[in-house]
Formats: C-alpha cells, structure tokens, sequence
C-alpha cells in the first residue's frame, strides 16, 4: 500500500527451511502440470492443483493459459481470481485473466463493479483495479454519471488518488462534451476548479 513501510525481520532458520520445503513442493508440482499440460491432461485434479499453484502465485502466466485450455465455469474462476487477488491485489496475471473471463460473460459485467469497490476501499489507488473497473463498467454500460460519481467519491476521500483522476479524465470528459447545458458548463466548472486546486 502507499506510505507504508514495509517492515521486515530475519527469519529464524526454522523459517528459512519452512520456506525451502514450499519452494521444492510448489516446484514439483509445477513440473507435475507442466508435464501434464505436455501430455494434453484435462482432468479436474489438474485443474484443480493449477488453482492451488495459482493462489499461491498468481503471477504463472503460464498456469493461466494452460486454465485457458479447459472447460471453464465463468463463476468459479471469478472466484479463483478474486481469491488470488485477495493474497495479491496487483497481480498483472489475475486481473488479466479476469478480464478474459468476462469478455466472454459481460452479463457478469455490472457484479463485478462491486468487487472493484471492495477492493478500491482496501486500496484506492490500485490501477490495476481501476483499469479492470473501467472495462466492467463499460461492458455493464455503466452511465457516464455513476462512473464520474464513483470516482468524485474516491477523490473526497482522498485528493491525491491520481488513479480516480484519470477515471474523470478516461469518462467524464464524454460527460461534458455530451451535452450544452448550462448545468454541464456549471458541472465542467466545477471539475475543473476541483482540478486546479
């Protein structure tokens, strides 16, 4: 998260072979799916065993290809991304493949805004969440004024959020040039100000 540090102790040599143990177990397992994904292996198990690499490193770009290869459940693998970003909330990988999943289900589009704000008040400035946001909100066809209300929200809570700025700059601009409203030039005004400040 911004502005914090992170502290860090040395670890006890007990942790230090706790950790070689995981680390020789994740890579014999990975060998394990590898070798299977080589072999054409489609089966639950593997499956299954690719979700347990996954959340313990959701960055295995490779692991989400190979899930690409299955018959996937959109909803299960909603909830596998969701778990996996829980443990890493900027993982490329995760959000990417939670991207493909809902290219392919946008009627999943509008739930997952609320997954977006969950983790937009864990961190506000998580672009990889506001990109993803983005997308959802134009598959669900989210209105322009819930989009610049959502991110007018996260930047009362906090001025410096360049992320629910650039929300404003990516949507609301269409907002303004939408219409000619005196409401809208007062609105634009008031963007504006907000943004000189």
């Amino acid at each position: 998260m911004h502005g914090r540090k992170r502290l860090t102790k040395p670890l006890s040599a007990e942790e230090v072979a706790g950790q070689r143990a995981k680390a020789e177990k994740y890579r014999k397992l990975m060998s394990h799916v590898l070798a299977a994904r080589k072999r054409g292996d489609r089966s639950r198990e593997t499956l299954g065993i690719v979700s347990k690499l996954l959340v313990v490193n959701a960055d295995a770009y490779t692991l989400w290809n190979y899930r690409r290869e299955f018959e996937l459940e959109a909803k299960e693998e909603l909830q596998l991304t969701a778990q996996c970003l829980e443990k890493n909330p900027k993982s490329y990988a995760a959000w990417y493949h939670r991207r493909w999943i809902l290219a392919r289900h946008p009627e999943l589009a509008a739930a997952e805004l609320e997954l977006c704000a969950q983790f937009l008040e864990a961190d506000e400035r998580n672009f990889h969440c506001w990109n993803h946001r983005r997308f959802a909100s134009t598959l669900a066809k989210e209105a322009d004024d819930d989009v610049v209300r959502f991110a007018l929200e996260k930047l009362d809570a906090n001025f410096s959020n360049y992320s629910a700025f650039h929300q404003l700059a990516q949507r609301g601009a269409h907002v303004v040039q939408d219409d000619d409203d005196d409401d809208d030039d007062a609105a634009a005004t008031k963007n504006l100000d907000l943004v000189a400040q």
